[in-house]
């Protein structure tokens, strides 16, 4: 293009002088044919002279205006080879990036394609879960069908276990370690009327027993409320002063047992431990395990001893708290706290006659400290 534009310039100069040449030839031969180039005047001819000046300046400003205006259009040819240059950049820079375009839809296209393998893929999986599961709910309905021919009650899937046993119903027995209260008179060596409890009785001493023999079962009815019904059993040794060494001796044991009923609460949280209280009451069978020596005295062959104790009833305070070593096994601790005494009738007899009938009483007060193991449904 820019060799084009200067052929055109180098065109146009080509015929502004030719056309000079042809104004003056033709000038010329005007002025030959009327034969006046002897006679014409010097005024005449110095006006001609003038007007061809004149003439050739406007030739070299028309001259001049065309080579500006050929520069000019040199000056576009090249801005205009610039923006074609810029143009051809962008064109490769757009093929380029149309050809990375399609390198990334072939590989759309291909995880495309493996995506839908692996749809296929996990709708064969899905189908054989369905027929697994299908299978496990029919072996599920069978196994409810054996259940219930078998009239197993303990299934997790009854309402009634789940509403009233799971979580609610405990089994257990527990160890007793107890500790008297106030069991000393303080009259040591008095008789019946000196301050003692019966006769020359004047304290208890605990007979300890630490085997696990006191069962128990609660029921927690609410969920944090609930009753227990449990087996308790004390004995308590009468110290008494002999009459004819003055040492101490025994008449026997207080034998107390039976049946205890309590109202629990518990507190239940994120931890292990559930502590409770209870409020409940005893209810004794007492008996008296008299002594051999004391019951037959050795001084008369034909004389005896009895005690008669009498059954007792009371309130006792509980608070206690449960270690939860698994779903279902639990370590029972608790200390209780109770108020007992026991009343009772000293009788003599000498010779098949009863000789002497002195009345009393026994106090037991007791804290016992016990430990358990239990089992939670």
């Amino acid at each position: 293009m820019k060799s084009l534009c200067k052929g055109r310039y180098m065109f146009g100069l080509f015929l502004s002088a030719f056309f000079l040449l042809q104004s003056a030839v033709v000038f010329g031969a005007s002025v030959s044919e009327e034969n006046v180039s002897i006679e014409m005047e010097p005024a005449a001819v110095k006006a001609a002279a003038e007007e061809t000046a004149k003439v050739a300046e406007e030739t070299t400003e028309v001259v001049e205006e065309t080579t500006k205006v050929a520069e000019k259009t040199t000056e576009v040819v090249e801005e205009a080879t610039k923006v074609v240059e810029k143009t051809t950049e962008v064109v490769e820079e757009t093929a380029k990036a149309a050809e990375e375009t399609t390198e990334v839809v072939e590989e759309t296209a291909k995880v495309a394609e493996e995506t839908a393998e692996v749809v296929k893929e996990t709708s064969k999986v899905a189908e054989e879960e369905t027929k697994t599961n299908e299978e496990a709910i029919e072996v599920e309905g069978v196994a409810q069908e054996v259940e219930e021919i078998s009239g197993d009650d303990s299934s997790t899937a009854n309402p009634f276990y789940d509403k009233y046993v799971a979580g609610k119903l405990q089994l257990g027995t527990r160890s007793v370690y107890r500790h008297f209260v106030n069991s000393d008179s303080g009259h040591r060596g008095g008789t019946f009327g000196s301050g003692t409890y019966l006769g020359t009785i004047y304290a208890m001493e605990e007979k300890q027993n630490f085997a696990p023999l006191h069962p128990y079962i609660i029921w927690y009815f609410l969920d944090n409320v609930g009753i227990e019904v449990a087996y308790d059993h004390l004995e308590a040794e009468t110290v008494a002063t002999s009459i004819y060494s003055k040492s101490d001796k025994t008449d026997g044991n207080v034998v107390l047992s039976g049946p205890t009923l309590s109202l629990l609460a518990r507190y239940q949280n994120e931890t292990k431990f559930t502590p409770w209280i209870g409020l409940g009451m005893f209810f004794y069978s007492a008996s008296f395990d008299a002594d051999p020596v004391w019951a037959h005295s050795k001084r008369y062959t034909d004389a005896y001893n009895e005690m008669t104790v009498e059954d007792v009833q009371g309130l006792f305070f509980s608070l206690g708290a449960d270690w939860e070593i698994d779903q279902h096994w639990l370590v029972n601790l608790s200390c209780q706290y109770m108020s007992v005494d026991v009343d009772a009738v000293y009788n003599g007899y000498l010779h098949g006659l009863q000789y002497t009938r002195q009345p009393g009483y026994f106090p037991v007060d007791n804290f016992s400290f016990r430990i358990g193991i239990g089992y939670q449904f």
